[in-house]
């Protein structure tokens, strides 16, 4: 089981969507999901992908981009800790949007 003094999960109860969860559900949350670590450039989602779930920014920053018609990629935002994505291809089951 994780410890309640981990950094992951200090920062999911840092959060507003999980601030009111406890030290043992926000361990069984951690154990539940999938810590990964990504180099710079690397693709978290992709436009129109499959959604395959709810992703929590801990750490760090990702940049979000739009493909515009001649296939280059446009900046719309960066978003750091605390962030969080996918939820809307997660509860509607339908494609990434951005």
């Amino acid at each position: 089981m994780t410890s309640p003094e981990t950094p992951d999960l200090q920062a999911l109860a840092a959060l507003p969507l999980f601030r009111d969860l406890g030290p043992g559900p926000l361990a069984s949350l951690l154990e539940l999901g999938e810590t990964r670590n990504l180099e710079a450039g690397e693709i978290l989602l992709e436009e129109k992908s499959e959604g395959s779930g709810l992703y929590v920014i801990l750490a760090g920053a990702l940049e979000l981009t739009k493909q515009d018609s001649t296939g280059k990629h446009r900046r719309l935002a960066e978003v750091g800790a605390g962030a969080v994505l996918g939820e809307v291809s997660m509860v509607l089951n339908t494609p990434c949007t951005a």
